[in-house]
């Protein structure tokens, strides 16, 4: 009786994790790393993508700043910084870059339109204390050509 009340206490710890850090179902990528300090805190930085939809695919970045407590990992903050070409209209992932003097952390965001899959969509976003992002845009590509060959 006791290995069965272990059991099921296991299996329902494990079901809980996702939720004892915040990541919501749809998750397609997370990145983590980098190091932030402020107002007494540290941490580091976690970039969400969460894909939604079957026939067409579209796309939420979160960018999140994780303290660990003794307790295990905290969101201190969550944003869902407005993108250039539109939240929700992209299949995205994402890629974490660290401020090598520490503070910030570089996340470019890429991807393609969910109505042109030949655009694709290109952004950057810079994260430093809990809750600030700065959105820019790195670069838009035109379409692609036809894989056939044709123009």
């Amino acid at each position: 009786m006791k290995r069965l009340l272990l059991a099921l206490f296991l299996l329902l710890a494990v079901a809980a994790a996702p939720a004892a850090t915040g990541v919501p179902e749809g998750v397609k990528h997370v990145v983590t790393g980098g190091f932030w300090s402020a107002d007494g805190k540290s941490g580091t930085y976690r970039v969400v993508v969460i894909n939604e939809g079957s026939e067409q695919v579209t796309s939420r970045v979160h960018v999140e700043w994780l303290a660990q407590t003794p307790t295990g990992l905290v969101i201190v903050a969550s944003v869902e910084p407005r993108l250039p070409f539109g939240n929700g209209v992209a299949n995205l992932r994402a890629a974490l870059r660290p401020d090598r003097k520490g503070g910030r952390a570089l996340v470019q965001v890429e991807g393609v339109m969910a109505a042109d899959p030949n655009q694709k969509v290109t952004t950057a976003i810079l994260a430093s204390t809990p809750g600030k992002v700065v959105v820019g845009t790195l670069k838009q590509r035109g379409k692609r050509p036809p894989a056939d060959g044709t123009t």
